[in-house]
């Protein structure tokens, strides 16, 4: 067994003002470490994404007064998908789906042999990557026995699904290129971008099996008039206007 730390305090929760909270594991390593959202409306609460599932998400959720009825999946990477099964039905991109319904590894990204402590189960073709997943435990004697993924139920929307909140409504925009079935949530009443793993406060990410540059750039073009108040990516913090028209012009101007 790994010598590793434990923690008790597995998820950490941000409360982001406006109905909106961030939820994300301190305690996994690198672009592992991903981003949930919940965001909180008159008639109903979403969640978007369930990072990678090494504790159950809903209870602490429900510790939080927060109990999400409508589930989305940005993509479906394992850092995003841990722990959707805990909900009765997840929404995610036709292009995805199946492959997410059936933890199709091509889709997920996660090996048959998939391995919480062995960043190497990962299919990503990277030489760096060595060693676990988590850099902590989630409970003493945790081995990697103790994890897996879990299939969630799973219904497939287009571009152009709209999530009604009641006194909120978000536009589901298909972004592929960074995974076939990518979405982002646009709420254009409040100008507010979730951009899942298509637009985050770094580079886009575009070297995967599954990556397509020219899709990228596609998705990207297609984001830049919204201009966004504010944008909420699958990973890192929140970023505003200027540094989101920034991470766009830079990668088309270096993938031109």
């Amino acid at each position: 067994m790994l010598d590793l730390p434990v923690s008790e305090n597995w998820y950490q929760i941000d409360d982001l003002g406006d109905g909106i909270f961030k939820i994300f594991e301190p305690h996994v390593a690198g672009f592992m470490k991903a981003n949930a959202f919940v965001v909180r409306g008159r008639d109903d609460t979403l969640l978007i994404d369930a990072l990678n599932g090494v504790r159950p998400l809903r209870p602490f959720l429900a510790d939080y007064g927060l109990e999400p009825t409508i589930v989305l999946a940005t993509h479906a990477h394992a850092d995003h998908i841990g722990g959707l099964h805990e909900w009765p039905l997840t929404l995610c991109h036709s292009a995805e789906a199946e492959g997410l319904r059936i933890l199709d590894p091509d889709v997920t990204l996660a090996s048959r042999n998939y391995d919480i402590l062995d960043l190497q189960t990962l299919l990503v073709q990277d030489d760096r990557l060595h060693g676990p997943i988590i850099t902590a435990l989630p409970h003493a004697g945790f081995t990697s026995h103790d994890f897996r993924l879990h299939a969630p139920q799973v219904e497939a929307i287009e571009d152009g699904h709209v999530i009604n909140l009641g006194d909120r409504q978000f536009e589901v925009l298909h972004l592929p290129g960074h995974s076939p079935g990518g979405v982002g949530l646009w709420d254009a009443s409040n100008r507010i971008l979730f951009g899942g793993d298509t637009i985050y406060d770094g580079k886009p990410y575009d070297k995967l099996h599954h990556s397509s540059v020219p899709d990228n750039r596609q998705s990207l073009q297609r984001l830049l008039p919204l201009n966004p108040r504010v944008v909420y990516g699958g990973h890192e913090q929140p970023i505003h206007l200027e540094r989101f028209r920034k991470v766009i012009e830079d990668y088309l101007a270096q993938t031109a």
